[in-house]
Formats: C-alpha cells, sequence, structure tokens
C-alpha cells in the first residue's frame, strides 16, 4: 500500500480513537467524579440553546443549565480555588453552605429545614460568591456586606480563589488579583456547591483546604490518555490499511468537533445520551452504513445478512435495556438488516432487482417511521414549528379571535365586562403569566395573586389575565392594537423577554408575519406540505436542516424587533392616557441573558414621550438575588410561590409608582 494512503489510514485511525476517546470521558459528568457528588436537572431545548460558542472539554468538571456539584465534605476555615473556563455572559456560581445563619446564633430545626437568625435579607440561602463575565458586573456578592473593587470582567480563562472564613468573611481573588472583600460573622449549614448559568461553565482543576486536609482534582489529568488513543489508532491505521473508510467516520467528527449539537438537533434525539457521543452519532452512522455496504458486497448472503441481524439486535437490545416499547425497538433494530438486504440487492446481480429494491425501501421506510412514532422520546419531534405554528398563530389572533377556556392556544380567555366600580389592570405576557402547560388554573398565576393584593387599596382593581402561552411580543402588539377598546385597561402590565430572545424559528417573527400577510406560502402547496408534516422522517430531516442556520436568524424576536413592538404598544396604550409597567422575565438559575432585554425597557421607560406613564421593573435580577430555586418549576416558568412572590413586586412597583 502506498504511503499516501497509509498516512490516510493513519490520520483517519487517529481521529476514530481519539473521537472514543473523547465520547468516554465527556460522559464522566454523567458520572459522579470522584469525592463530588453530581446534581443534575432536565434543561428544557430552548435553554440547552443557550450553551454558547465554548468547546466542550471531554476532560473538564462540565457544568451547564441548572446543573451543580457538590465536594463531599464540609468547608469550614479555608481556601477554594477553581481554574475555569467561563464564555461570555456565563456566571459561575460558588455558594458556601445551603443555609446561612449568624456565627453566634443557635441552630433551631423548622419546618422548611435548618434556618438560623437573619442577616441582611431572608438569612435562608448560603452565602454566594459569584462571577459574571458579562459587561454588567464582574464579581457580586450578597448575604454579607461586601466590597467589591473595580476590576473588569474576568478572562475566559481564569483562577478564581476564595479564602474564606465563618467567622469573618470571605475574600475574593481572580488571577491573583483582590476583586472582592466580604465581612460578617456568619456560618453556613450543608456542603457548599458550584453552580453555573444557562451558558457552559468547565472546571478544569479544583483545590479545597479545610481543616489541615487538602483536596485537590485535575480534572484534565486524562488529556494524555487521549493523546495515546490518538497515537494508538494512527499505529493501527498504519498497520490496518483497511481503516482507510473510516475516514467516512473522520469527516463528520471533524466538522462537528466537540461541540454542542446547535439548535433542533437536540429536539431530534431519539435516546438521551450525553453531548460528546454527538461525533460517534453522527459519524458512526455513514461508517455502519459503509460497512454493511461492504459486507454485501463481498460476503455471501448469509453472512452480510447475519451481521445486518446482528446489528438490528443490537439495537433492539440497548434500547430495550434503556426503557421504551419493545416493538418500538424492534421495529429500528430492522433498519440495518433490511439496510443490507437493501445493498446485496443492488450491489450484486440479483433476479427482480428492481421491484426487489423497491420493496425493501418501501419496508425500510416503514419500520424507521413506525419505530420512531412508537418510541418514548417521538414527543420531541414538534410539528409545532416555523410557519405552520405561526400561520396558525396569527390566524387565530387576527381572524378567528375566538376566546379560549384556557389560553394555550393563540388566544386568551374572554376578560369580565369593565366594571366602574374597580379600576382595570390586564395582565399580557407568555405563559408565564398564562397559559403554561404544568398549570391548569389560572389562579395560581401572578396576576391572580395581584389581584388578592390590590383589594387591600383604597381603589379596588380588577386584575385580567391576557397572558396566552407561546406569545411574544409581536402577539402581544397585534393584540394590543386589535383589542385595546375592548380591553378597555386603566394600566398594562407586560411580563416578558424569554419567548422574544430566547425561542428560536426558522426565520424571525416579523419575517413569518410578513409572509403571513402577503401569502408567501402558496395554499396551492398546503394539501402536500400538511400531508408531510404527518411523517416523522420528514419532519426530522426538516428540523435537521433548520437546525444548521445561523443562530442569530433564529431569535424569534430579536432586539431590534422587540423595540419595534414595545414601542408600538407604548404609543397605543398611553394615547388612551393608560400606564404601562414593563417587566423583565425571570431566567433560572441566572439572568444573564436576559440582560439586554432589562436595558431595553428601562431605556423605553426613560423615554421623555412616555414620562410618567411608562415604568420597568427587572424582575429576573429580583429573582436572582432572592436566590430561592423553588420559584421555579424549569428555567422560565414559576411555582404557585413564586407566582406570589412576582405579584409582591409588581404590587410594590405600582405602589412606589403612585399609580394604585
Amino acid at each position: 500500500m502506498s504511503w499516501p494512503r497509509r498516512l490516510i489510514s493513519a490520520s483517519a485511525g487517529a481521529v476514530f480513537a481519539h473521537a472514543v476517546w473523547a465520547a468516554v470521558i465527556g460522559a464522566a459528568p454523567e458520572v459522579d467524579p470522584e469525592r463530588w457528588n453530581y446534581r443534575m436537572r432536565v434543561v428544557p431545548v430552548e435553554t440547552a440553546a443557550l450553551a454558547g460558542p465554548l468547546l466542550l472539554s471531554p476532560a473538564a468538571l462540565d457544568l451547564w443549565g441548572r446543573r451543580a456539584a457538590e465536594p463531599r465534605f464540609r468547608l469550614t476555615d479555608g481556601i477554594v480555588q477553581l481554574r475555569a473556563t467561563v464564555p461570555d455572559g456565563g456566571q459561575l456560581r460558588v455558594r458556601l453552605g445551603q443555609r446561612l445563619r449568624a456565627a453566634d446564633a443557635p441552630v433551631r430545626e423548622r419546618d422548611e429545614g435548618i434556618v438560623g437568625a437573619p442577616m441582611n435579607h431572608s438569612g435562608e440561602s448560603g452565602v454566594s460568591i459569584l462571577v459574571d463575565r458579562s459587561a454588567r458586573q464582574s464579581v457580586v456578592g450578597y448575604e454579607m456586606t461586601c466590597s467589591p473593587t473595580s476590576a473588569p470582567a474576568p478572562p475566559a480563562d481564569f483562577t478564581l480563589r476564595l479564602k474564606v472564613s465563618p467567622g469573618r468573611g470571605v475574600d475574593v481573588e481572580i488571577d491573583g488579583e483582590p476583586v472582592m472583600a466580604c465581612a460578617g460573622r456568619w456560618a453556613a449549614e450543608g456542603a457548599f456547591s458550584i453552580t453555573s448559568g444557562v451558558r457552559r461553565v468547565q472546571i478544569h482543576h479544583a483545590r479545597f483546604e479545610s481543616e489541615g486536609r487538602i483536596f485537590e482534582e485535575d480534572f484534565t489529568q486524562n488529556s494524555r490518555s487521549g493523546w495515546a488513543a490518538a497515537a494508538a489508532g494512527a499505529a493501527l491505521g498504519l498497520l490496518l490499511p483497511s481503516l482507510a473508510p473510516l475516514l467516512v467516520f473522520a469527516v463528520p467528527t471533524l466538522l462537528l468537533g466537540q461541540q454542542p449539537l446547535r439548535g433542533n438537533l437536540d429536539a431530534l434525539r431519539l435516546v438521551d445520551v450525553p453531548e460528546s457521543f454527538g461525533p460517534l452519532l453522527f459519524g458512526g452512522i455513514p461508517a455502519l452504513i459503509l460497512g454493511l455496504a461492504i459486507a454485501a458486497r463481498r460476503l455471501p448472503t448469509a453472512a452480510s445478512a447475519l451481521i445486518g441481524l446482528g446489528f438490528g439486535i443490537g439495537i433492539a437490545a440497548y434500547g430495550r435495556a434503556i426503557g421504551g416499547s419493545l416493538a418500538a425497538w424492534a421495529l429500528l433494530g430492522g433498519i440495518p438488516p433490511l439496510l443490507t438486504l437493501l445493498f446485496r440487492v443492488n450491489l450484486r446481480p440479483t433476479p427482480y432487482r428492481p421491484a426487489l429494491s423497491l420493496m425493501l425501501t418501501v419496508a425500510l421506510l416503514g419500520v424507521a417511521e413506525y419505530g420512531i412514532r412508537r418510541i418514548g422520546d417521538h414527543t420531541l419531534w414538534t410539528r409545532t414549528s416555523g410557519w405552520v405554528r405561526a400561520t396558525s398563530e396569527f390566524q387565530a389572533l387576527l381572524e378567528l379571535k375566538e376566546y379560549r377556556t384556557y389560553p394555550d392556544n393563540s388566544f386568551p380567555v374572554r376578560p369580565p365586562a369593565p366594571s366602574k366600580l374597580h379600576q382595570r389592570l390586564v395582565a399580557l405576557g407568555g405563559s408565564s403569566t398564562g397559559g403554561a402547560f404544568q398549570m391548569d388554573d389560572l389562579r395560581w398565576f401572578w396576576p391572580k395573586a395581584l389581584e388578592e393584593q390590590l383589594q387591600a387599596t383604597d381603589h379596588p382593581w380588577q386584575v385580567v389575565n391576557q397572558g396566552v402561552g407561546g406569545w411574544n411580543s409581536l402577539h402581544i402588539r397585534l393584540y394590543v392594537e386589535s383589542q385595546i377598546e375592548n380591553l378597555d385597561p386603566d394600566t398594562l402590565v407586560i411580563y416578558l423577554g424569554h419567548n422574544d430572545l430566547l425561542s428560536t424559528a426558522p426565520v424571525t417573527y416579523r419575517e413569518l408575519y410578513s409572509r403571513y400577510l402577503t401569502g408567501a406560502q402558496p395554499d396551492l402547496f398546503a394539501g402536500p406540505r400538511e400531508l408531510l408534516n404527518r411523517y416523522r422522517l420528514y419532519v426530522g430531516f426538516k428540523h435537521m436542516i433548520l437546525s444548521l442556520r445561523d443562530g442569530e436568524g433564529m431569535v424569534a424576536v430579536p432586539l431590534s424587533d422587540a423595540e419595534v413592538n414595545l414601542r408600538a404598544i407604548l404609543d397605543v396604550a398611553t394615547a388612551r392616557d393608560n400606564r404601562v409597567l414593563l417587566v423583565t422575565e425571570a431566567l433560572h438559575p441566572d439572568p444573564v441573558p436576559m440582560a439586554p432585554y432589562t436595558e431595553l425597557l428601562q431605556r423605553l421607560a426613560a423615554d421623555e414621550r412616555w414620562q410618567g406613564k411608562v415604568a420597568s421593573l427587572d424582575a429576573a435580577t429580583r429573582f436572582f438575588e432572592s436566590g430561592d430555586p423553588d420559584d421555579f418549576l424549569d428555567d422560565c416558568h414559576l411555582t404557585v410561590p413564586g407566582h406570589r412572590r412576582l405579584a409582591g413586586w409588581i404590587g410594590d412597583e405600582l405602589a412606589r409608582l403612585g399609580w394604585l
């Protein structure tokens, strides 16, 4: 074999071996690292898409979404040192205990657990030191008296060092430079934890000194084994030239690298596997197809069929082991043997080749389609996105105008008739205001809690919930422009942001609305398009193509479009002498991605043209500062206590503004 071909084979082997190593090591955070407890929660697709451009290092302890890691020991006086990588807009939060109490306060038991005497405010959350790479702040501490320096935001890779003394305070350094000094006689109950925000954070090295003991863990120590795996793969490629076909595997692996799969690709998962398995899956599928084709061409019919059958049994057995319908996995396990037979028919002389090819192709598509339909996670293969969803939304909003019994289908509930005895406040927003799938009673949402709170004022208020699941600022604008007289509000409270900036669409909603108005989708294709949308394979392929588009084009309502929509709402409302409170929607576990939206709302509230009639409230930061994870059901939807907390802030702000 020529040396160029041997080099190609060696390169393919190196990539293959390294990808296998990366996938295996990258799955390590799914298992408790030594001396660590690892806590994970399900992260919605919309939040997972915020992971940012940071490359996934399979050797690092990877924190993202609402994940947290806890060392398996308590920290008293000592030092915490972390070397981390944090992307722009990301946060690394070090929580020095589960509960906080004054150092000299006795520990007592209550129904909620161990709590202590208040310190500054709630006293029921641990001391937190936050490293924030956004432009707004660099380091923040609370529950203590802290004096931050004017240090700039830290670089992407930095070392965070905390000198912890529960009896005195906490000193914080970044790359050896002091950035904060916190003072206060405090004591924390429970182990401390390290948590990231919604953007990916990686911990490369951790060192803890406490009670005369040193705990140290280097999460990158396995990187040497990665180079060793690549070298072994390269040597194997030189010795075995047959590895050249692994280029089919290597190319998609190199293209994907170890970056997270973007956009809607996450919604196509049939199996919940670690993200680092992406290169293996996307490269392994074409490699498997190539292998089956080679087997079908070179081996006898019985041998090639047995190989395909073996792969099929393996798929079915693996699927059954992780759970799900046996019938579904049996159908999916039928794909390799059918594929092998199809290759066999077409690569070697076979009687009745066209008829057999057609029959095998139909059978192959059939088992794939019905296997996907019956598998447990197939509901992620949504049909309600892009043009199809927008068409139904705009039609219900602008043409049908049919009120709902529950606001989950493009139109709100019927508002009560205005009362001359009450002032009228209309609450607008998405599912965080009304229509969250986790709740089925509008009495649990913040507008009802606000109404109960306002009953104690001198002028009784009627609070009308007009929130709708999925609505963004464009929906609200169109609804206000067409229904403002029927709503007849004195005050509007608009709680939004998530569905604008953190939801995705094939194109922006402004473009979707323009297509709706101009009829850019001819009715001629409505029937075939609806027919195709019934098939999971078509929907999956469509979403896969759409998700490879530039992420900027997938933001449902970019900030510039949101500003246009909000200005139109404010013009309509203030023309009737209505007042408008703009509230930034909360995001758990941190509000950083909402910072641009908060700045937009504050800028609109400060505009002189609406002086005294428009105000803003940053509820996202308020929720973060309260530090209570029990306020949230997921990344944005609130629990009943969370709704009551939000209602309290809104009521207090309305009172402060003198609007009650």
